[in-house]
């Protein structure tokens, strides 16, 4: 993803975010609170963005504040550290396998409680870090809205109570008994640094998830262990590396996707503190289980993101390496087993006997799940259609992650003045945000419902004069020609599978092939049913050059293909 993306649009709250974040870190560093430059920033800045102050987090926030951990985290492992590590493998092993069983648990009651489906449950209570769990429970037909909220929530939770608890709670605290004395060698740490970011980029490249944290760590405990010494970090750059997490921890609540959300944030917020408790119960058994100190057992088993964890460790000097090798050790274990663990819990939760014993509340929330499309879709009835545009609603943020990849494919600048056509567009998701996203574009909105219509003329009310809708129905032969292209984009979102014919399907596609301009391209997120293979070979039957598949998640995908220029002469 490019972080410098929409960077002039985005520039004031970033600003304001610094503006707010430093000072709030400072105060809270003042009042000698734990982690106060990730926690106040943090607080600070999710607190204003939910009140309607929209803030951002700077580019490279995240990748920055990584590397700058890594780094100093890597200083620990010294060959007496890790052969203490693997003597405590058995202990490491068991808390996996505790937070696996904790965030079951939470997942089965979450679901009872709120009404939403047990898959999506499943990936918004197992603490594997919100980037990674929305990309599973996208992958196995989950909702990513409910995981990214439960997610958010509970790293923020997790991140402001154990610090506090263990600070002020009366438990005794074991410092890290190998905390590394290094000098500090700016010819050393600078480019160690920088080889920390090309590191974490080519991992990422890769799909190596926190690669700009676990790279650094792995690299630089490799030349710890040989003996080679490396510079010391600094005080002030880990407290820059915690301001980085908190601006991005706090850029996250953004009103609307909460707003959107708010009848699941009470569930959510209670299944945080029941995974929480549930897990320092399990610390508790643990650490007389394996002789280790409670303070280190409740922050290895504590169901927060690996660098938030990192960092927390890093600041209270609680056994850092042991921390970091009991959440890194989970996270692979997410990353790798997941599927295998998923079924499994799939299973176990269908045939468990307490399944039933929990009381399912009144549910109080519309259920977010879209009808099945091979259902009747009722497209006249306004209730229908309002009722059905409010479920997808819910689905903003996969949605919006495929919309900005559709238009990052297209080929033309953001200012280029350019005319697209949206096949289905329903109420005007996608080409609301494709004329938000492209400043001179203009758009023509196919569709067949009057209803539909209605509803995005009143959704794109501000863009009104880029825009207007066209009725037509793509399943009947000729449908072309009732708008007038060309078009130097055409793009479709979950609709055109809805003709359910693939003879129709493939007609859809070459009487498209003439509304493109040469130079121009179609690109079409669907379900692919037929296959994915069928309808690329269809695409290039219509015409289509350079066809691809941009994006594939279990049976939906991104395909598209280019109209080249005729040849001259």
């Amino acid at each position: 993803m490019n972080e410098f993306a929409n960077l002039r649009v985005r520039l004031p709250g970033i600003v304001k975010a610094l503006a707010v974040g430093i000072p709030a870190g400072y105060l809270f560093a003042v009042l000698r609170t734990p982690i106060p430059w990730m926690i106040g920033p943090m607080v600070a800045v999710a607190a204003l963005n939910l009140l309607g102050v929209r803030m951002h987090s700077p580019p490279f926030a995240r990748q920055m504040g990584q590397v700058i951990l890594g780094s100093a985290v890597s200083l620990y492992f010294t060959p007496m550290v890790v052969a203490e590590l693997g003597g405590n493998l058995p202990a490491i092993v068991a808390a996996t396998v505790a937070v696996f069983v904790v965030g079951g648990l939470g997942a089965l009651t979450l679901s009872r409680a709120s009404g939403v489906d047990g898959k999506s449950t499943f990936f918004a209570s197992i603490p594997g870090g919100a980037m990674s769990m929305a990309v599973l429970a996208e992958r196995y037909g989950a909702q990513v809205a409910p995981v990214a909220v439960a997610h958010s929530l509970r790293v923020s939770v997790v991140v402001i109570l154990i610090p506090f608890a263990l600070t002020y709670g009366g438990i005794p605290l074991v410092a890290s008994a190998y905390r590394p004395a290094i000098p500090l060698d700016i010819l050393i740490l600078v480019p160690w640094l920088a080889f920390g970011c090309v590191l974490g980029e080519v991992s990422e490249r890769y799909r190596f998830h926190n690669g700009y944290l676990l790279m650094p760590i792995f690299f630089g405990a490799a030349l710890t262990m040989s003996g080679i010494q490396l510079s010391a970090v600094p005080h002030g750059l880990t407290d820059l590396a915690q301001l980085m997490f908190g601006l991005v921890l706090g850029a996250r609540y953004e009103r609307a996707f909460f707003a959107r959300h708010r009848l699941f944030i009470p569930f959510a917020l209670l299944n945080s503190f029941f995974i929480l408790l549930a897990s320092v119960a399990a610390a508790a058994i643990l650490a007389w289980a394996f002789d280790l100190p409670i303070a280190t057992m409740i922050m290895a088993t504590a169901p927060g993101g690996l660098a938030e964890m990192t960092i927390a460790a890093q600041a209270l000097q609680i056994s850092v390496p042991l921390v970091v090798a009991f959440h890194l050790f989970r996270v692979v274990m997410v990353n790798m087993g997941t599927q295998y663990i998923f079924t499994f819990a799939s299973w176990a939760l269908d045939r468990s006997p307490c399944r039933k014993k929990i009381p399912k509340l009144k549910r109080r929330m519309p259920m977010p799940r879209i009808w099945d499309p091979w259902d009747h879709h009722d497209w006249d009835s306004r209730k229908y259609v309002s009722q059905w545009a409010e479920r997808q609603d819910q689905r903003e943020v996969d949605r919006e992650e495929t919309f900005r990849l559709i238009a990052k494919v297209l080929p033309y600048d953001q200012e280029a003045p350019m005319n697209i056509l949206d096949l289905g567009a329903g109420y005007g998701a996608l080409a609301q945000y494709l004329l938000s996203h492209f400043s001179n574009a203009t758009a023509v909105c196919q569709d067949g419902s009057e209803e539909m219509a209605r509803l995005g003329r009143k959704r794109m009310e501000r863009l009104k004069g880029r825009f207007e809708y066209v009725f037509c129905d793509f399943s009947k032969r000729g449908w072309s020609r009732k708008i007038k292209g060309p078009f130097e984009a055409v793009v479709s979102s979950i609709a055109i599978h809805n003709v359910r014919s693939p003879d129709i399907i493939r007609a859809i596609y070459s009487e498209t092939f003439a509304l493109v301009k040469p130079g121009g391209c179609f690109l079409n997120f669907d379900r692919m049913t037929p296959s994915l293979k069928e309808q690329m070979k269809w695409l290039r039957e219509a015409g289509f050059e350079n066809v691809q598949c941009f994006r594939e998640s279990g049976r939906r995908a991104l395909v598209g293909g280019f109209k080249e220029h005729p040849r001259a002469q």
